[in-house]
């Protein structure tokens, strides 16, 4: 079909070739189970969703792993992003990074060497690099630009890695965790500044509770998150690299002290902490969303790639552990 507008803006493509649908603005493929809640992420509320739901439905769309992605001499793929990566050139290997840290760090866990590692250019070539989803989907493919590309780099220009997962021909996290937040079915509902901050001045006392949710993400919620590709230990990606990405952005902040109250909202049995927990995360996403959309407008592609990692928990339907080896509790709308 051809772009589907929402409001003024064309807003979805649908790509036959490779059985996908598009979203033109964040420049990635959506996942069927997760068009709803990413329509709402654009603030496109109910008439003009079913509208377009009602389009979408009938269209032939594969579910990710069923996406078959271009040979290496293909072009890109039109209306997604490329990406700047590397492929090892090892005899039989192939693998596809978007970090030369962790294309060395491949190098050195995979094919087995305890000596210094080499030249980069020694195991490895830069190619362009596109995947047709995000988060825990992420599945990298080589393609060939008909012209030099400006593609996206997905580190922070001192070779620290800042990109949200890596690929080597499996699934990124796939099934590897205990706490998704389930997708939305209707808009966040935030608490007024004004009344959260009565609160806090009523004796909830902003400043410890902010360090007590970043503390409930660093020691409690991050363990429970989707385990990344290629990382020195299991909770690297959370506990390091998005907390440091989180301690130069406000808004991303927002977005890690929100998942941490929906989390423990998800652990209580007391309904007034319960609720108490979920109004104090809508109050967070209320700056949370508007600064994501600023980012990506800007096309500054680190902090709102991990930005994007957590609103992909959004929009799966996942389950929430109460603690490991613990039994399992469905979780309707965890993420408000």
């Amino acid at each position: 079909m051809p772009a589907t507008k929402a409001g003024d803006r064309d807003l979805l493509e649908y790509n036959p070739k490779h059985s996908v649908l598009i979203c033109s603005e964040c420049r990635y493929a959506i996942q069927k189970n997760a068009l709803e809640s990413h329509l709402l992420r654009h603030k496109i509320y109910r008439s003009e969703r079913q509208r377009l739901l009602a389009s979408v439905s009938k269209l032939s769309l594969l579910e990710p792993d069923d996406v078959l992605s271009p040979t290496a001499d293909s072009p890109p793929v039109e209306g997604i992003s490329v990406l700047a990566g590397y492929r090892c050139i090892l005899p039989g290997c192939e693998h596809l990074t978007v970090s030369e840290k962790r294309m060395k760090r491949h190098w050195s866990e995979t094919h087995g060497s305890d000596k210094t590692i080499p030249r980069l250019s020694t195991f490895a070539v830069a190619v362009s690099l596109q995947t047709f989803f995000r988060g825990t989907k992420v599945k990298y493919f080589e393609v060939t630009p008909l012209t030099s590309p400006s593609a996206e780099s997905h580190e922070d220009g001192t070779g620290n890695d800042v990109s949200t997962s890596d690929h080597d021909g499996s699934q990124d996290g796939d099934e590897a965790t205990d706490l998704h937040i389930a997708e939305n079915t209707t808009p966040p509902t935030p608490v007024s500044v004004s009344k959260f901050d009565s609160r806090m001045t009523n004796g909830l006392g902003s400043d410890m509770d902010i360090l007590r949710y970043f503390h409930s993400f660093t020691t409690a919620t991050c363990i429970t998150l989707p385990s990344m590709e290629d990382v020195d230990v299991v909770d690297t990606y959370w506990q390091v690299d998005v907390v440091a990405q989180a301690l130069s952005h406000r808004w991303l902040m927002h977005g890690v002290l929100a998942l941490a109250a929906s989390h423990l909202s998800c652990l209580t049995d007391d309904p007034a902490a319960k609720q108490t927990h979920r109004q104090i995360a809508a109050h967070f996403l209320y700056d949370f969303y508007p600064g994501l959309e600023s980012e990506v407008k800007l096309g500054k592609g680190s902090a709102s790639e991990t930005g994007n990692m957590l609103l992909e928990m959004g929009e799966q339907k996942r389950y929430c552990g109460r603690s490991q080896g613990s039994s399992q509790q469905t979780i309707n709308q965890l993420w408000l």
